[in-house]
């Protein structure tokens, strides 16, 4: 194992674990008025902040995995353009959720793809967004515990 692209990887995973948390407190907890609490205080709802998050976590740590097994990708923010640049198909199975949304896996990943940018700057194209927050959050913490996992094993073989 590259022994740079293992640091760089770690890098990566930290970065994203820091969104990942950053989304889980831009949800905060629901009030009975509809608003959230966070920290202390009552804010009205934050999908933007939410689902940005969320979306950037979820490609930093598609990344993370990619460079762990020295796979190139080229700049973007497309999740369904690095899911499918995954070197194993055990991993692409593991990432598999079953959305409440009817839809498949495949489908809602087609349809969430592009989440980071579209709601990065959804001010620029006034329309209506459907926010579905849980597909990307269960996808984010299932990319988590994979990223996590595959390097820790890398740091072990490394070790060995």
């Amino acid at each position: 194992m590259n022994e740079e692209a293992l640091k760089k990887a770690q890098y990566f995973y930290n970065q994203a674990w820091r969104f990942m948390k950053c989304a889980e407190r831009c949800m905060g907890t629901e009030n009975d008025d509809g608003s959230i609490q966070i920290i202390g205080g009552s804010y009205p709802t934050l999908s933007t902040p939410t689902m940005v998050n969320a979306a950037f976590s979820c490609e930093v740590f598609l990344k993370a995995i990619l460079i762990l097994f020295s796979i190139d990708y080229k700049k973007g923010h497309g999740l369904k353009y690095l899911y499918d640049l995954l070197p194993n198909e055990e991993y692409k199975e593991y990432l598999k959720i079953a959305p409440s949304s009817g839809q498949t896996f495949e489908e809602e990943l087609d349809a969430h793809s592009e989440d980071f940018v579209a709601w990065r700057y959804y001010m620029e194209t006034p329309g209506e967004y459907q926010m579905s927050p849980m597909f990307t959050f269960l996808l984010m913490n299932n990319l988590q515990s994979l990223s996590k996992a595959l390097i820790e094993q890398h740091l072990t073989q490394n070790i060995m």
